[in-house]
C-alpha cells in the first residue's frame, strides 16, 4: 500500500495503490502501472532457459585462446552499455547477446542457422538498420526502414514496446522481440507478430519504443542496435 508522509506537499506520497506506483524521479511525482507477477516457469518461458542454459554451457567450454579472442572482440566492438555510453560491453556480454540473437531468431527467420560462435569474426560489421516510420493501416502494421533488405542474405532483429501514452517516456519500459516473418524490400508487415505478443496493434497517434538491428549471414556479424520513441502514422 502507499505511504503519505505527513507534508505540505503531496509529492512526498509513494508505494503502491490498487496496481498503480507512487514513484519520485527527476521532473517529480509520477503514477505508473504496476508490473505484473511473472510466471518464470511458463511455456513461454521454457525455451529461453533453454538458450541461457546453452550458451553457458558453450562459453564454460571455451579454451584460453578463445576467451581472449572474445576478449579483444569487445574492445573492437565498442558497444556502449543499455545505462551508459562510457561503460562498454565485454566479449563475454557480446558473446551472450549476440548468441540470443541468434538462438533466439530462428523462428522468423527460415534460414538462420542455429549456430553459436566459439571464435569471433574479425571484419567490419553492418552499417545499424534506421527505423522510418511505423505505419498501421488497419489490415497492417507496417515497420518502414531506410535500407531495404533482401532476406536471403540479411535480417532486422526489432523489439518493441506496448502501445504508448504520450506521458509515459521511460527509455527503461520493457521491450520484446518481435517474431515476424521477414521479406525482401524496406516495409516489414509485423501485424500478427506484434498482436501475438501485447493483444492489439498500436493505434495512430499512439507511441512505441524500439531498437532496431541488422544482421547479415555473409559475415555473420550482428550491427549495433538503433534505439528510440516513435509515433505510430
Amino acid at each position: 500500500m502507499a505511504l503519505v508522509k505527513t507534508s505540505a506537499f503531496i509529492t512526498d506520497i509513494v508505494g503502491k495503490v490498487n496496481g498503480s506506483v507512487f514513484q519520485r524521479n527527476a521532473s517529480g511525482l509520477i503514477l505508473r502501472n504496476s508490473p505484473g507477477i511473472i510466471n518464470k516457469n511458463s511455456q513461454a518461458q521454457q525455451p529461453l532457459k533453454q538458450i541461457a542454459l546453452q550458451l553457458q554451457q558453450v562459453w564454460g567450454d571455451l579454451s584460453v585462446q578463445q576467451l581472449n579472442a572474445w576478449h579483444n572482440y569487445g574492445v573492437l566492438r565498442n558497444v556502449s552499455t543499455r545505462k551508459s555510453q562510457l561503460a562498454k560491453l565485454s566479449g563475454h556480454q557480446i558473446f551472450l547477446k549476440e548468441g540470443w540473437i541468434r538462438l533466439n531468431m530462428i523462428e522468423s527467420v527460415s534460414n538462420m542457422a542455429p549456430q553459436l560462435y566459439t571464435t569471433p569474426i574479425f571484419t567490419s560489421p553492418p552499417q545499424a538498420s534506421i527505423l522510418v516510420a511505423i505505419v498501421n493501416t488497419g489490415a497492417t502494421l507496417d515497420v518502414i526502414t531506410f535500407d531495404a533488405i533482401d532476406h536471403n542474405n540479411e535480417y532486422l532483429i526489432i523489439s518493441m514496446s506496448r502501445p504508448l501514452r504520450n506521458s509515459q517516456l521511460s527509455n527503461y519500459i520493457k521491450k520484446r522481440v518481435i517474431q515476424f516473418q521477414q521479406v525482401d524490400g524496406d516495409t516489414q508487415n509485423i501485424k500478427t507478430a506484434y498482436e501475438k505478443i501485447y493483444g492489439t496493434s498500436p493505434a495512430i497517434g499512439e507511441w512505441i519504443n524500439f531498437s532496431i538491428a541488422h544482421g547479415k549471414f555473409s559475415t555473420q556479424w550482428i550491427s549495433n542496435v538503433f534505439k528510440g520513441r516513435m509515433q505510430v502514422q
